[in-house]
């Protein structure tokens, strides 16, 4: 009897001990979700005359600041012939409460508002009429606990 039990405990084990090491990437693929949502939010507002959505970008872990915690960052790279007073005037009157959009000038590939690690656009824009459409979130799952980009 006891030896027809061994085989099973040894599976439970192991399949606990896989369940384990799973989690920080499971944790890792919803934080990527999550900021994959906020990007795609951003992009489904309502465009201003004269402007286009050339690339969105969705970005998580820690990208500014201190302490501990995982960052979202959804981006949308504009090209437009308004100025970033009418695209963030548009934006303040387009979007929903729950996206706070933002507009700065973008020049290059590389998104400036992230301090730690690489965030860039896979475009390199050159010239004026670039802009970034951005929001932050943050990820407020239990498992993002555990997706150790946070950290």
């Amino acid at each position: 009897m006891k030896r027809a039990l061994r085989p099973a405990a040894v599976c439970l084990c192991a399949a606990l001990i896989a369940a384990a090491l799973s989690l920080p990437l499971i944790a890792r693929l919803a934080d990527d979700r999550a900021a994959s949502r906020l990007a795609w939010s951003l992009a489904s507002l309502p465009l201003p005359p004269q402007t286009e959505v050339r690339e969105v970008r969705a970005f998580a872990g820690k990208l500014a600041g201190s302490g501990n915690g995982v960052q979202l960052l959804g981006a949308v790279l504009l090209q437009s012939e308004l100025s970033e007073a009418a695209l963030r005037d548009w934006y303040t009157a387009h979007a929903p409460d729950e996206i706070r959009a933002a507009v700065a000038p973008q020049d290059g590939a590389r998104i400036a508002l992230v301090e730690h690690g690489e965030a860039a656009f896979d475009c390199s824009p050159v010239g004026g009429g670039y802009f970034l459409l951005y929001t932050w979130g943050s990820a407020a799952s239990l498992l993002s606990k555990l997706d150790l980009r946070g950290h």
